[in-house]
């Protein structure tokens, strides 16, 4: 893989689990990172804008709009990820119990046990236990 990279100033690559990460580092203020690929034009607005920030109060600020820019998790909303939520919180139904209990292979009532089972009307259609 041949390929031409431009050293920018200032800016650090790490590598962790497969992914490529490059931070913005200009001692004494705080670390920043980078988003995207180096060219790509959100990449190149940040790495501009920290170069141009003069004082903490800019560096902060500009941790702070990564941090606004996180791209939503479409796992955390999940059917089996709230199931596992709420049998950790010990309140769940049934199609909940379901779920979790054949994610980890186990027999329902090992998932119930301790648990209150919240009224669903879609319960209804699950066969009694």
């Amino acid at each position: 893989m041949s390929s031409t990279t431009t050293h920018l100033r200032f800016v650090i690559r790490t590598q962790d689990k497969g992914r490529t990460y490059h931070y913005f580092r200009r001692r004494p203020f705080p670390m920043v990172r980078l988003p995207g690929e180096p060219g790509s034009a959100l990449f190149t607005t940040v790495y501009n804008a920290a170069l141009q920030a003069k004082t903490h109060d800019e560096f902060l600020a500009l941790r702070t709009n990564m941090q606004k820019q996180r791209p939503d998790n479409r796992e955390l909303g999940s059917p089996c990820t709230e199931a596992i939520l709420g049998w950790a919180a010990r309140r769940l139904t049934l199609a909940q119990a379901a779920i979790v209990a054949r994610r980890f292979g186990v027999a329902i009532e090992h998932i119930v046990r301790n648990c209150e089972i919240i009224d669903d009307p879609k319960n209804e259609a699950l066969p009694k236990i």
